[in-house]
């Protein structure tokens, strides 16, 4: 799990090229509130919240395709900044789900 320190990865990736790499919910998430207006950054972060909090990783699909429909067009670099990553923002659903806790619990948002 990595916050997308790139040394770090780069270096992670290096030794274990075949790890899965879970990026961390915390500051993407304060990455896309930045990308967008005071007056919608608490229906972003409820949107979010359900990704992240999905019970498995299929009713996570929703709120993401909720997020590029609803915000994609106004504001396109939140967007791009979530979807990008799409991926290994939920690789954590391969992990067996007793990891969940904790790995949330380490991501959590406040």
């Amino acid at each position: 799990m990595s916050d997308g320190e790139f040394s770090f990865y780069n270096a992670a990736r290096k030794h274990w090229p075949t790890a899965r790499h879970q990026r961390g919910w915390v500051h993407k998430t304060a990455n896309v509130l930045k990308k967008v207006p005071k007056s919608v950054q608490s229906r972003i972060k409820e949107m979010l919240y359900t990704i992240w909090m999905a019970k498995i990783q299929q009713e996570a699909h929703k709120p993401f395709r909720q997020f590029e429909t609803r915000y994609g067009v106004k504001y396109p670099k939140a967007a791009e900044l979530l979807t990008k990553d799409k991926v290994e923002m939920q690789a954590f659903y391969d992990c067996h789900a007793d990891h969940w806790t904790h790995i949330r619990t380490t991501n959590h948002i406040e």
